[in-house]
């Protein structure tokens, strides 16, 4: 008959027992150890890909935000922001300029410019002009920005030049007679047929110094709303100019502004104006 050991076979049992117990932790240890080395690489990984990835520059940041803020206007919206606009060191001007030898031709001439939406504007206080180039000159705040709106047209390869900016009253005399012919006995559809395009001394946007006339290098003898110039300015509701602090000056649509629309006139009226807050 056999004897049975019984403290032999609870020494097996605990044996067995203290082994599957070590096996299991070791089970465990090595299964942690694999998940924190897939962690460790993978946060590695995150760290390399994000060192790789370009990141925006201030400047692209800057441009972009300056994309996405500029302000929307309908062609009223600008004729709007153009009359609420204070211009800085310009006041009205206050005595009228004689346009004619005959002041009841020149009172004719304002009574027709008035009904088409000419008013009369403002004028420089002191001389804080800079030459654009030897024949044209600009307020300093609309000069600098001036220079803006060129460096973002050359780097699209745009040439814009300005072939009027600050015009006198006295000037604006000149160019507004040349276009009437008649200084005596002009009937009111001659005179209604210059306003179309012309204004009357004291009247023109130009007078204030915050305002030009360009023209497109290369496209001289094409009417500029035909140009690549006017394309690049007036796209996306003028993104460009906006950018710049400029919108145009007497834009298609609007009405009751004093001339027939120019496309290639432009008026500052400051980045603060034309982008949100």
């Amino acid at each position: 008959m056999r004897v049975i050991d019984h403290k032999s076979i609870q020494a097996k049992k605990t044996g067995g027992s203290k082994l599957k117990k070590f096996l299991l932790v070791l089970a465990l240890a090595i299964i942690l150890a694999f998940v924190y080395e897939v962690g460790v690489k993978h946060t590695v990984l995150n760290v390399n890909n994000k060192e790789n990835t370009p990141t925006k520059t201030a400047t692209q940041v800057s441009q972009s935000t300056a994309k996405n803020n500029l302000r929307q206007f309908t062609p009223e919206q600008f004729r709007e922001l153009y009359k609420s606009f204070v211009f800085p060191n310009t006041a009205k001007i206050s005595e009228e300029t004689p346009i004619t030898y005959s002041e009841s031709l020149d009172e004719r001439i304002r009574t027709l410019a008035a009904a088409k939406g000419y008013v009369i504007r403002s004028a420089p206080i002191v001389d804080s002009f800079v030459a654009v180039d030897s024949e044209h000159k600009l307020q300093q705040k609309a000069y600098a920005d001036w220079v803006e709106l060129q460096a973002h047209a050359v780097k699209d390869n745009i040439g814009l030049k300005v072939i009027a900016g600050y015009r006198s009253a006295e000037d604006q005399k000149e160019i507004f007679l040349s276009r009437l012919g008649n200084r005596y006995g002009a009937t009111d559809a001659q005179i209604n047929n210059v306003l179309n395009t012309t204004a009357p001394p004291g009247y023109s946007r130009h007078h204030t110094g915050y305002t030009i006339d360009l023209a497109c290098q290369g496209y001289e003898n094409r009417r500029f709303e035909n140009t690549p110039c006017y394309t690049w300015l007036s796209a996306n509701n003028y993104e460009n100019t906006k950018k710049a602090g400029w919108i145009p000056s007497y834009p298609a649509g609007a009405t009751s502004q004093g001339p027939e629309p120019e496309s290639w006139e432009y008026v500052w009226v400051s980045k603060d104006s034309t982008h949100t807050q």
